[in-house]
């Protein structure tokens, strides 16, 4: 069913797919997932530079904003080539968000939605996650984990690491997952292979915590 293209689905119907991704694991794909900096501040609202326990648990689910804009880029972007990596135009990637965080109205994220402009959207909601998704107090661990040889022992590693992860960032990261898992199982469409989704998301997921060189930032991407 899910090879299927986007255009033919229901758009409301198709919410239970990320779930079903999501809860059927994928710990293990984050072997591949690269971390590093940049973080904004902006004027805090509803969604935005909140700390993420304030605006989702695992009783309540995540943001019904934020999961529109992650059911859209799951049920679209394995079709869009570029997602993540193109940018989109600043005045529409502001408007959205201002409507998505003030809380006045409910956008509605449909398939006349531009997907660059909710992927840049998401970007900057995860980028102004307090501490980061992966947790800054985690980024040494995080660092030296990416360092060893892939297999189980790294696989292993990982999985305590996320033991320490809030659960609320664990419930976003696992949809964020499934989320990017799905785009570049359709790489040879969108030319989003992990690599290139990794370059491009992962400094919204982690950074170091404290200000550092774009070379010490470039080595932590690489990872």
């Amino acid at each position: 069913m899910f090879t299927e293209p986007a255009q033919q689905k229901s758009f409301k119907r198709k919410r239970s797919l990320i779930n079903w991704t999501f809860w059927k694991g994928s710990s293990n794909q984050l072997d591949d997932l690269p971390l590093s900096p940049p973080s904004m501040s902006p004027a805090q609202g509803r969604l935005f530079g909140r700390p993420l326990g304030s605006v989702c648990s695992l009783d309540h689910g995540l943001p019904k904003p934020v999961m529109d804009m992650l059911v859209f880029l799951y049920l679209e972007g394995p079709y869009t080539r570029g997602v993540f990596r193109r940018s989109a135009g600043a005045k529409a990637c502001r408007e959205l968000r201002d409507r998505l965080d003030g809380g006045t109205e409910d956008p509605e994220i449909t398939r006349q939605s531009s997907v660059f402009v909710v992927a840049a959207v998401l970007k900057d909601f995860l980028r102004n996650i307090a501490g980061s998704l992966l947790c800054v107090e985690l980024y040494e661990q995080w660092m030296s984990v990416m360092e060893r040889e892939g297999g189980e022992e790294r696989t292993r590693a990982v999985q305590r690491l996320l033991q320490l992860v809030p659960s609320e960032n664990l419930l976003l990261l696992r949809h964020v997952v499934a989320v990017l898992h799905r785009i570049q199982g359709n790489a040879q469409e969108n030319q989003m292979n992990a690599f290139n989704l990794s370059v491009c998301i992962a400094p919204s997921m982690l950074w170091a915590p404290s200000p550092s060189t774009p070379e010490v930032e470039g080595e932590g991407t690489k990872k």
